[in-house]
């Protein structure tokens, strides 16, 4: 039977408090992970240089603004009022036009 890794969650303020910890006064880098409950090669690449400190998640941002989501959302949950719901892919496929019409993507890119 294959184990199942547990991912535990932190805060990123934890993550920064750690990366001070280490950079200011020096103590290895797994205690200060132990001390505030953060996955130790994390800290160690902020420490090291690898990955920007302020990095707090992996991946792009968000592609629209929010303004721009509350307008997509508006439309979605009129047209389900009106008895013409979408499914998700329908949903995912109207954000892509949507995005490429803002000129935020291009169609091949989706």
């Amino acid at each position: 039977m294959k184990r199942v890794k547990k991912h535990k969650g932190y805060s990123p303020s934890a993550l920064t408090d750690a990366y001070k910890l280490v950079k200011e006064t020096g103590i290895p880098i797994k205690t200060a992970a132990r001390q505030y409950g953060v996955p130790h090669n994390t800290l160690r690449d902020r420490v090291k240089g690898r990955v920007d400190p302020e990095t707090t998640m992996k991946g792009s941002g968000p592609l629209f603004t929010l303004e721009e989501e509350a307008k997509l959302v508006a439309h979605i949950k009129l047209m389900a009022y009106l008895g013409n719901g979408f499914t998700i892919t329908e949903v995912v496929s109207k954000a892509s036009d949507c995005a490429v019409f803002l000129k935020k993507q291009t169609r091949d890119k989706p």
